[in-house]
């Protein structure tokens, strides 16, 4: 009877996270996945194996078997995140059933680069800005999370390789493709002496885009001074630099698509310009006081500028913000197998905005967070607590007129209960259960109709999991449902030409089952993803429509197989189902059609610190599209297409 309710919740659940110490690896668990460390929120290391919630680790690994083009590519693989690059390739992430609510450009999932939050005052992301060749891991917790605050969908941290270890690291690294696209890429890592190492690196990627005028033209790089002060402490200064410009080709008609996918919206279309650059400057301070207590400290400053000129050259935008935040921890281990932890987030955000359209605003954003997480075990249970309280003020001049002018606080709380029930030596359940809140940004507020309407929202989730490890497969599986009170949406319905953010008048639910399985036979790996979601907005305008953007089946298959000890192949294949158009609130347009993209990698290591590599993306040239609109006054649709089929080759040497 036991080992048949198991296999029930086998059938129903999924998978979490490891630890340090006694939360970090058993080295009786044979399968790496399990003992991948993670370090995601409380920024203390765990193991998958530890966490209460389905957690996926992609590694460097990962992300070089996958063939990706960008972190778009990477986090298509992630069971439930339908990731594409959106209308002018910034990336836009939809976790679990999130959707179209806002624009697309606009993420409910925060991000974070080594810890300092990528998302920016007007909840813009630059995913696409962070260069491949310089990430050690992404970690992906799906939900809310008492740590990152402000949230829904789900929390992804990106772990550079300069922030990474205090060993040397130096590469070179280049690749050319379809559409005369180049990347280089360099990587340097120098003991300056026993305890002081220099680390930097820098990338550059130009294409001549798949469209036409589509150039594209990308900059990343970064440098840190890591000292060690003694064996477990270190102070490190690091900045990270990237800059992105790119010209778009415009939307295109169904008629226009179906003529030719990579012509300009018209023939008079001026292309649209966009242009970004961003600098942050951040000082860590790790110090483990004792055997009980530890202390991780990030201050930072970022700078954050934009510039587009849209509609033809008529339409010109600019922005420019600087944040300046702080970020303590301290970890406190007591009795045997337990870890309090207490944290602050704090930051202020200033800025200009200036639109020839609507003139000058300067927009300021106060934001503080405390929260408190709790674990510890109980023979074969484990228990997670955590708790956050954070106040945020936003507000915003505008210089022409004064009676637009905002100021509004914001008081907000989230709560996190977990439990892990270890049944056998490599299995576990989970439960969770979270509440959380997304806090309405700048551009939210101002573009409202009444900025003093749109509230927070607030969600819900409870989530229950297995992870097992089977001989030679790795099994996460979890089932949940989210229930989100005064959802912030854009309504591009309603009120026509005046589009505005507003809150749902009630409730939005997304329920699904995700499942994640991962094969090692020998020389061949063979991992499978599949997630099956319901978004529906249950009140409201809108009360029984499924979610515009959100497609309710995704589905990965991922297989490498080592041919020789020196040679491997590997082929990746996604599928997104049919899905609502951005905008069509009502679902009275027809469904944008699903799709399936097969992608194909060789790697060849020639065992002297030079590899070789080259692929095939979207090997059967399957026509599908980075975003899509619908227009309901005119029953029409927009389309962005995605690539067609391309080639790459390229190498890395590492000394």
């Amino acid at each position: 009877m036991k080992k048949k309710l198991i296999l029930a919740l086998i059938l129903m659940s999924a998978v979490t996270v490891s630890g340090e110490d006694e939360f970090l690896e058993d080295s009786s668990i044979p399968s790496m996945t399990l003992n991948e460390t993670v370090v995601t929120g409380e920024k203390f290391g765990t193991t998958v194996r530890n966490t209460t919630k389905g957690i996926t680790v992609l590694t460097s690994k990962d992300i070089k078997k996958s063939g990706a083009k960008d972190v778009s590519d990477v986090l298509r693989s992630v069971p439930g995140i339908k990731s594409e690059r959106g209308s002018n390739g910034e990336g836009q992430l939809n976790y679990r059933g999130q959707g179209s609510m806002l624009p697309m450009s606009y993420t409910k999932t925060v991000i974070f680069v080594d810890g300092i939050k990528l998302n920016t005052m007007d909840s813009k992301v630059e995913l696409n800005s962070i260069s491949l060749g310089n990430i050690e891991k992404i970690e992906v917790i799906p939900g809310g999370s008492v740590i990152a605050g402000s949230v829904a969908g789900g929390v992804i941290n990106i772990i550079t390789k300069n922030d990474y270890k205090m060993d040397s690291f130096n590469q070179i690294r280049s690749e050319y493709g379809s559409y005369n696209s180049y990347k280089t890429g360099v990587s340097a890592g120098v003991n300056i002496s026993e305890n002081l190492l220099l680390q930097g690196n820098y990338d550059t990627y130009n294409s001549d885009g798949y469209r036409e005028d589509g150039d594209v033209d990308k900059q990343s790089g970064g440098i840190q001074l890591k000292t060690k002060l003694n064996e477990t402490d270190y102070l490190s200064f690091k900045y990270d630099h990237s800059y992105k410009k790119y010209n778009f080709a415009g939307s295109l008609s169904k008629d226009q698509v179906n003529e030719d996918r990579t012509q300009l919206k018209s023939d008079s279309y001026k292309s649209d310009y966009y242009d970004s650059k961003q600098n942050t400057y951040t000082v860590t301070y790790n110090n483990i006081l004792n055997n009980k207590l530890s202390l991780m400290t990030d201050i930072y400053f970022k700078q954050y500028e934009t510039y587009s000129l849209t509609s033809g050259g008529t339409s010109i935008t600019k922005k420019d913000f600087d944040t300046y935040g702080i970020s303590p921890r301290l970890e406190y281990k007591y009795l045997n197998n337990a870890r309090l932890v207490l944290g602050y987030d704090g930051y202020k955000t200033e800025g200009d905005y200036y639109s020839n359209n609507s003139g000058k605003k300067e927009w300021e954003e106060e934001s503080h967070g405390a929260f408190v997480t709790n674990r510890f075990k109980k023979g074969k249970f484990e228990f997670v607590q955590g708790f956050r309280r954070q106040w945020d003020n936003i507000s915003y001049t505008y210089i022409d007129n004064e009676d637009k002018n905002y100021d509004k606080d914001f008081n907000s709380d989230a709560l996190e209960l977990g439990a892990n029930y270890y049944y056998s030596d490599t299995g576990s359940l989970f439960l969770n259960f979270n509440t959380n809140f997304l806090v309405p940004s700048t551009t939210y507020l101002k573009d409202a109709d009444n900025a003093d309407n749109v509230d927070d929202q607030t969600s819900k989730t409870l989530e229950l999991g297995v992870k097992e490890y089977i001989k030679n497969t790795f099994v996460s599986m979890s089932i949940y449902q989210t229930l989100t009170e005064d959802e912030i949406y854009y309504d591009s319905v309603e009120t026509g030409s005046n589009k505005t953010y507003k809150n749902i008048d009630g409730e939005t639910k997304r329920q699904g089952v995700e499942l994640s399985l991962e094969h090692r036979f020998g020389k061949l790996t063979i991992k499978e993803t599949y997630s099956r979601i319901d978004p529906k907005i249950s009140d409201g305008s809108y009360k029984g429509s499924q979610v515009p953007g959100a497609s309710k089946n995704l589905f990965n298959l991922n297989t490498s197989y080592d041919l020789t000890s020196k040679f491997t192949l590997a082929m990746n294949n996604y599928y997104v189902g049919s899905y609502y158009a951005k905008s069509d609130l009502e679902n009275d347009g027809e469904k944008v059609d699903n799709y399936w993209v097969t992608d194909i990698v060789a790697f060849y290591d020639f065992q002297n610190n030079l590899k070789i590599e080259g692929g095939v993306r979207n090997l059967c040239n399957e026509k599908f599209y980075d975003s899509v609109t619908y227009y309901n006054k005119t029953d029409s649709f927009s389309y962005y297409p995605a690539e067609e089929r391309t080639y790459y080759i390229g190498f890395n040497y590492t000394f």
